[in-house]
């Protein structure tokens, strides 16, 4: 019994001193790199700006009984790029069933280019914009994509290209456009 435990004591002292090398060398091997990490000259990369665009929507204000417009979310859009900025307006329009026809086209807003302060948009499905939706609902889209489109710095007009029809013409938009929501003005 004796002899037993001799050999469970050794085990047991050999598997402590095993565990204490292996804790000394991991410290020393960690301790080692730090200072390999420390001595190497820091290459620091600059911080890309991080750039966010509004994405806006109208709303029924009680108070002044008038349609107005407040940002919905922001989208992050280090770029700029008015395709992701598109895409974004695009989602949000096409999960409201108001701007969609009964067969379920909705409207769509395509890049075509950006010109000083000016950015193109061709509208795909203008009918649902210039015969479903009524003066208000084209304003209200209108308005929507222009504020978004003017997220964008550098841009303060947004050129629409679509057939103009009963509700809605093609044309230049601008913020100025809609600050009293009267009316909608055309350039």
């Amino acid at each position: 019994m004796q002899s037993q435990n001799k050999k469970l004591y050794t085990i047991f002292r050999a598997t402590a001193i095993a565990k204490v090398l292996f804790i000394l060398v991991s410290m020393l091997l960690i301790g080692s790199c730090q200072k390999e990490k420390q001595s190497s000259p820091e290459i620091k990369s600059p911080k890309q700006q991080v750039i966010t665009n509004n994405i806006w929507e109208t709303y029924w204000d009680n108070s002044s009984k008038q349609i107005r417009l407040r940002p919905l979310y922001k989208i992050v859009n280090s770029e700029e790029d008015p395709k992701v900025l598109i895409m974004a307006f695009n989602k949000s329009i096409q999960t409201m069933k108001f701007f969609r026809s009964k067969s379920g086209a909705s409207l769509t807003a395509n890049y075509q280019r950006r010109s000083q302060d000016t950015i193109y948009i061709k509208i795909t499905n203008p009918w649902v914009l210039t015969q479903r939706v009524g003066s208000s609902g084209a304003s209200e889209y209108i308005a929507r994509l222009t504020y978004t489109m003017t997220e964008l710095s550098g841009i303060t007009r947004v050129h629409l290209d679509f057939e103009a029809g009963d509700h809605a013409s093609p044309g230049y938009y601008s913020r100025n456009d809609f600050e009293y929501r009267d009316c909608l003005r055309k350039h």
